[in-house]
């Protein structure tokens, strides 16, 4: 499955919401934005159950879920699980061109074109650390 067309407006989005909140910092909130809980957070964003299901299991690391927590600390959780997630794919892609001797050279271009890809949009200005 190709996520690039999922991850890059997910992570643009995101990250657009809270750059003014200071990506690195835990206690920077957004103006105005709104406290509740994670099963708050998800229900309000998911239209379907896959859509909850992929919205909670973002959020599995905020600690203290059933408490009242900003909104600004799902989107840091949201854009740290996708760049993590990023991250794992560049790496296994990397894997499959350096170690996986029978790939094709069609296969390995498109391996190596996901790497590019996702490396790319790591390192946009916006991307959190």
């Amino acid at each position: 499955m190709n996520t690039i067309p999922f991850l890059s407006p997910l992570l643009v989005a995101v990250s657009l919401i809270v750059a003014g909140a200071g990506a690195g910092d835990e206690t920077t909130t957004c103006p105005g934005a709104p406290s509740m809980t994670v099963e708050s957070a998800c229900r309000n964003v998911s239209h379907t159950q896959a859509m909850y299901d992929a919205c909670k299991g973002a959020l599995a690391g905020v600690p203290n879920p059933m408490s009242d927590h900003d909104a600004t600390v799902y989107a840091l959780a949201a854009v740290r699980g996708a760049m993590a997630s990023a991250d794992a794919t560049v790496v296994a892609a990397n894997e499959q061109v350096t170690y996986n001797g029978s790939l094709s050279g069609e296969e390995k271009g498109a391996y190596e074109g996901c790497v590019e890809a996702y490396a790319a949009a790591e390192h946009t200005p916006w991307a959190p650390s």
